[in-house]
């Protein structure tokens, strides 16, 4: 088919259930006038337009488009996705709207459900529900690691940045727990159990108080 007009036409038929196809050359040529990327200024990827190029980022790395339209750079905000095996990345300073897919989890049972992001180690702490651990990685996706093993369904979770806590709920549990963000395992404690179904959760430093909904009978906002 002409990919400017749309006008097509049938070539072969009669050929069962036809799936991949391809064009091919025993040798190939190349065209006389260079690529507009011949001479690109991106500092990464260069993909050639109609009548020129524009640039991009590679997929995973945690950098973004800068302002120039040419670098690629560490945003200094951004928006963090959850997306059921993958968190994706988009920038805010610098703005760029493509979803980068910084942490990917490849666990056929895989359910990112909660994320939350610690400022200081510059790494991204997440619950799979699936798999039924919390996790972190950092923000180019490498040091991928499970921090706890043997959660419920962890749907909320939240960082202390100066008391350096990772705070979760478990609605399954009915639980609010905690664990010392470079502690380990043994560090873990529940703070809160009985509750009806905890889900989003903040915490605030200075006051030393947390804040949770509940999803169950009576729906509420709790400290």
């Amino acid at each position: 088919g002409d990919r400017v007009t749309g006008d097509h036409q049938v070539v072969v038929e009669g050929i069962g259930d036809p799936m991949a196809v391809k064009v091919c050359n025993k040798t190939y040529s190349f065209p006389d006038e260079l690529s507009p990327c011949a001479d690109h200024e991106c500092s990464h990827i260069c993909i050639p337009t109609k009548t020129s190029y524009r640039c991009a980022c590679p997929g995973t790395g945690g950098l973004v488009l800068g302002t120039d339209g040419t670098s690629c750079v560490e945003p200094q905000q951004f928006l963090l996705i959850a997306d059921l095996t993958e968190i994706k990345l988009v920038g805010l300073v610098p703005p760029d709207r493509h979803a980068y897919p910084i942490v990917q989890v490849n666990d056929l049972y895989s359910n990112i459900a909660a994320l939350t992001y610690d400022p200081e180690s510059k790494m991204v702490y997440f619950s799979d529900v699936g798999c039924q651990s919390i996790m972190r990685a950092f923000l180019n996706g490498t040091g991928l690691q499970v921090v706890y093993t043997g959660t419920g369904v962890s749907d909320g979770m939240n960082i202390d940045p100066v008391n350096r806590y990772l705070y979760w709920t478990d609605g399954e549990r009915g639980t609010i727990e905690r664990m010392e963000l470079d502690g380990g395992e043994d560090s873990h404690e529940v703070l809160l159990q009985g509750l009806d179904q905890p889900r989003a959760i903040v915490v605030v430093p200075e006051t030393n108080y947390m804040y949770w909904t509940t999803w169950g009978v009576n729906a509420s906002v709790q400290r």
